[in-house]
């Protein structure tokens, strides 16, 4: 018949979602490592002037030194939305109590990135600890994970064919 095929098609089309699943796993730790490694550095740079930073558009470096505290805020938010994607990647959470613990688990995670960063800014020369920066980034990473759960994480979905096995 049509469509069956001999004896290793199933074993091949597992092998194919496994490798998949890899795929997709390894994109998402990379999403979250360049998220966090950008939001680490602006966080510990030496000084909290962004508009001259060399790869940051001028825009944004300009928009960002306007709002120093509130830019903490759609940071925080962003990294919040990877850390659930990067959880969803690797836990593959089912739809209601999974997911909201999920999103659970990445706002608290963003959130305790937060407090560790500015904290270590009290070791920096031209840096201090400001505990608004905590509260707008705190709820900044409550927005986004909340956000990304409610949307049903439509901004990363597994292909098909990957299960959690």
């Amino acid at each position: 018949m049509l469509g069956e095929s001999g004896g290793g098609g199933s074993a091949a089309l597992e092998g194919g979602a496994r490798d998949m699943k890899i795929f997709f796993r390894l994109v998402t730790f990379l999403g979250l490592a360049a998220v966090f490694g950008v939001v680490l550095w602006c966080a510990l740079a030496p000084t909290p002037d962004l508009v001259n930073i060399e790869w940051m558009p001028e825009w944004l470096g300009r928009w960002a030194d306007a709002n120093p505290t509130f830019r903490n805020f759609p940071a925080f938010g962003i990294l919040a939305m990877v850390f659930y994607a990067a959880g969803f990647a690797w836990f593959d959470p089912r739809r209601g109590a999974g997911q909201c613990a999920l999103a659970f688990i990445a706002a608290v995670t963003a959130s305790f990135a937060a407090v560790a960063m500015e904290v270590a800014q009290v070791r920096l020369p031209g840096r201090f600890f400001d505990p608004d920066d905590i509260a707008w980034s705190m709820a900044g990473a409550l927005t986004g994970a909340f956000v990304v759960w409610l949307g049903g994480l439509p901004l990363v979905s597994k292909p098909r064919g990957i299960s959690s096995k």
